[in-house]
């Protein structure tokens, strides 16, 4: 008998809390500036960024689940030199370098002024860094694709703006610096844009 109130109880409770919740999604583009050894090897690179909120009506705390995709390309300096080093093994290849960040993240968020219709925000998310170097050799009668992949722990501080341009939907500028330690070690600071919307 305790067993079942026990369970009715929390399903009261997680009914509550469901019922006092709101979800969010939102879309982003990016930009972002490579630091240290991307910034040494290749130029500034673009994203995509997809996010689901969980948040209470009556607190401005916030929980969230993003994931994103970013591409960097190799500069010439660092393709030509790649390649120099290649030729004595294998001439008459030409080379394009790219690495990709790809970040499964879960943040904890703080909004400001939640009631008006411009709510600034911070936050940080942990979570898992797939970066990805991807090294395409091509000549005039064969291609081939190298892809080197390793998972790092990384953080993302960041900082955001959301202006209610409707009832349910919103414009949302966050910027923020992404960190991942272990054997690849990357760094590089984002600037995304896009919507913010209620689902």
């Amino acid at each position: 008998m305790k067993k079942a109130i026990t369970v009715l109880l929390l399903i009261v409770v997680m009914y509550n809390s469901f019922a006092q919740s709101k979800l969010a999604m939102s879309f982003t583009g990016n930009y972002n500036l490579g630091l240290n050894d991307l910034q040494d090897n290749f130029e500034n690179g673009l994203g995509v960024n997809a996010e689901v909120y969980y948040y209470f009506n009556d607190s401005p705390f916030s929980i969230s689940f993003s994931i994103g995709t970013n591409a960097f390309n190799a500069t010439d300096e660092y393709e030509a030199a790649y390649t120099d080093a290649q030729q004595d093994r294998i001439p008459e290849f030409s080379y394009n370098i790219k690495q990709y960040s790809i970040p499964l993240l879960f943040s904890g968020n703080y909004r400001f002024f939640k009631s008006k219709k411009f709510q600034p925000a911070i936050g940080i998310s942990l979570g898992l860094y797939s970066i990805s170097n991807k090294f395409k050799q091509t000549s005039e009668h064969f291609s081939d694709t190298r892809l080197k992949t390793t998972n790092e722990f990384g953080v993302y501080p960041h900082l955001s703006f959301m202006y209610k341009i409707a009832k349910e939907m919103g414009i949302i500028l966050k910027g923020g610096y992404n960190q991942t330690f272990g054997t690849k070690a990357i760094s590089y600071a984002d600037i995304r844009l896009g919507l913010i919307y209620k689902i």
